[in-house]
Order: C-alpha cells, then sequence, then structure tokens
C-alpha cells in the first residue's frame, strides 16, 4: 500500500485511512426547521342576524355557500342574503375559506339579512271588509296573487283553510314573484294518471308533494294536509290549499301572515339548492 510523503520526516496514515476518518468521524450536522402550522381541517362558520340571533355549524374547508344554506334551510325564520365581515353578499357558488379574514383561519363570522316577503302584515290589515268566496272564506287580493282563508271540512274534519288562487300565473308574469319562480315549478311539476275509460287526471308529483308536506310540517307544526285541485286541461295547479288544525292554527290575518311567510320561505330555500 503506497504511504503519503514523509513530511518533516515522518510518514503518514495511508490515503483510506484518512477517507475513513473523514467519512465517518465528522459528526452529522442537523439543522433546526420548525414544525408548519397545521392547517385546520375544518371551517367553523359563526352567523349572527341584526337582532342578535347567533348560530354556527362546521364545514369542510372546501364547502360552499350552497351547503352552509342546506344545513340552514330548516332553522326558524325568513330566508336571508350572507354577507362576510366586509359586507359582501355571498353567492351559492362561493367557497367558504374565501372569505375567511386570515387563510388559515378557522373561523368565519357572517351576517344573515332576512329578506321581506311580498305579503305583509300590514297589506293584510288594509284589506277592511274583505269578500267571502262560495265557502264563506274572506278573500284576499294583493294585485299579484289571491288568497282565502276561513275554515274548511276536510274530509270528516273542519281545518283553517288558507287556498292559493291559481299560482301557477302568478310566478310566471313579471313582478314580485319572479324570484321564487323556480322553487314553485320545481313542486308544480304534474303527472297524468288513468282514472278510467280513457280519462286521466293531473297531480303533483307524489314524491315532491311529500317533499313540500314534510317541509311545511317542520316550518309550521299546525300543518296537517296539502290538497291541491288540478286543472285537467290545461295542466295546471287550480288551486293550492292547506288545512291547519283550526285550534293550533285559528283563521286570522297573523296567522295568514305567518303561513305565507313560510311558504315563501319554502320556494325561496328550494330555489337556492336548485341553482
Amino acid at each position: 500500500m503506497s504511504a503519503i510523503p514523509c513530511i518533516g520526516g515522518r510518514s503518514e496514515r495511508p490515503i483510506s485511512a484518512i477517507q475513513n476518518v473523514t467519512s465517518e468521524s465528522i459528526p452529522e450536522v442537523v439543522i433546526d426547521v420548525p414544525k408548519e402550522k397545521a392547517k385546520p381541517t375544518q371551517v367553523t362558520v359563526h352567523t349572527s342576524t341584526p337582532g342578535g340571533v347567533q348560530e354556527k355549524r362546521c364545514f369542510s374547508r372546501d364547502a360552499t355557500v350552497y351547503d352552509l344554506r342546506c344545513s340552514f334551510r330548516e332553522v326558524k325564520g325568513k330566508q336571508y342574503k350572507l354577507l362576510s365581515a366586509d359586507g359582501r353578499e355571498l353567492d351559492n357558488g362561493d367557497a367558504l375559506a374565501t372569505f375567511l379574514e386570515d387563510a388559515e383561519s378557522p373561523d368565519l363570522h357572517l351576517t344573515k339579512v332576512n329578506i321581506l316577503h311580498p305579503i305583509s302584515l300590514d297589506m293584510l290589515y288594509e284589506i277592511d271588509t274583505p269578500k267571502k268566496d262560495s265557502f264563506k272564506c274572506e278573500v284576499f287580493p294583493f294585485g299579484f296573487m289571491e288568497v282565502t282563508l276561513g275554515l274548511g271540512k276536510y274530509g270528516n274534519m273542519m281545518y283553517t283553510s288558507v287556498s292559493i288562487e291559481d299560482p301557477q300565473p302568478c310566478f310566471r308574469e313579471a313582478g314580485k314573484l319572479e324570484p321564487y319562480r323556480l322553487g314553485y315549478d320545481y313542486f308544480d311539476t304534474l303527472e297524468s294518471y288513468l282514472v278510467g275509460e280513457g280519462r286521466h287526471r293531473h297531480r303533483m308529483l307524489p314524491a315532491r308533494k311529500q317533499e313540500m308536506e314534510e317541509e311545511l310540517k317542520v316550518r309550521l307544526p299546525a300543518f296537517r294536509v296539502l290538497a291541491p285541485q288540478i286543472f285537467i286541461n290545461p295542466d295546471r295547479i287550480f288551486k293550492l290549499r292547506a288545512f291547519m288544525d283550526k285550534d293550533e292554527f285559528p283563521p286570522t290575518r297573523e296567522n295568514l301572515h305567518r303561513f305565507m311567510n313560510v311558504f315563501f320561505d319554502l320556494l325561496t330555500d328550494k330555489s337556492a339548492m336548485l341553482l
């Protein structure tokens, strides 16, 4: 084995020995890198109303405003706009995470602003002596739609009856009800069925009728029966009738206002889900 030439009369270790020293004896340098801050996997959405009502829900970080609306759709109260902390209105397709003040923040604070529906209690009180129909129910014309209120019989029971007269044109004409059209058309989808001897009748799709009934029951516990009357020709709903327990829900103007707000809430929420 060759050795390194002598320096000052001394012989040195072989090169291989030096290589062993340099590769095995030098301690490994460990660089202290701070750990990356873990990002939250969820966003907690805190909502509040100008009246002070506060609620919160948890969502994944890729959730959208649509997901939030689906979660809040059974909460009591009117339909609402959602505003971010800087006053921007959130649309259904927006990702919730884009409205966080800090990208790594786990909390999102929003404001819910109620939307006023087109029928107010003042409008009902302005009609001093409403006319009555053939069933002795009071008729409330609003220009864009007509609603009757009174006691009505369904089967062998008496109920508080609310009937919206021929609602289909109301949601198709330009005016106050256009924002509700998408939701109304969803429930207004009809099917034909045979009643014998070549005669057909029409009805709401059973699954959608059941959906409306379930939604009304959740929002209005006194609700009992949904009984739409359908024109055979043309194919459209002639009357949309709802029956409520007459003791829990007497036929007062305040209760009519309450029912109409629940009805418009239902249509607005369905429209938002279909966008």
